[in-house]
């Protein structure tokens, strides 16, 4: 097993408590009306907290089947760039699709966020280091943080 095991567990246990809370932010609003933005960014919490949870959780398994730990870093740095790519594509039809409008505040932490995470995936591809997929990993891991802050923010009683 890789040394960096216990971090790439807690990412995951992290990235799998995030999509549960959208889950329990979900089951407390069942009697409240849902707005189409509430909707979109529960959904991006679950499915970006369990994608990145599955992206983690798969350098294990890869590695010891392979027997190439650095194949299997490579590996999760070419699925973590098609994550992004494929969520930010799924996230832009949904938004159009639901009417949520754009907010330029949202679209600049997401962008910068993404960018980061594909920034940190092209250098864990190009070295097999497993310090850059930590990265890639933490990266990951504040998409659904922002989108679930917002959630939050948006329960408040004015």
């Amino acid at each position: 097993m890789i040394p960096e095991a216990p971090f790439i567990f807690s990412i995951a246990a992290l990235s799998v408590t995030l999509a549960g809370f959208a889950g329990l932010v979900a089951a407390f609003r069942r009697g409240g009306g849902w707005n189409p933005v509430d909707v979109f960014r529960l959904r991006e919490i679950a499915e970006f907290g369990l994608g990145n949870a599955l992206l983690a959780l798969l350098l294990i398994p890869l590695s010891t089947t392979t027997g190439d730990a650095g194949l299997a870093v490579r590996t999760c740095g070419v699925l973590g760039i098609l994550f992004v790519i494929g969520g930010a594509a799924l996230l832009m039809r949904r938004q159009r699709r639901l009417g949520v409008p754009g907010e330029r505040g949202w679209y600049a932490f997401a962008t910068a966020i993404d960018l980061a995470a594909i920034g940190a995936a092209l250098a864990t591809v190009l070295t097999g280091s497993v310090g850059f997929f930590e990265w890639q990993l933490l990266f990951l891991l504040s998409r659904p943080m922002l989108a679930f802050v917002l959630v939050l923010a948006s329960l408040r009683h004015d």
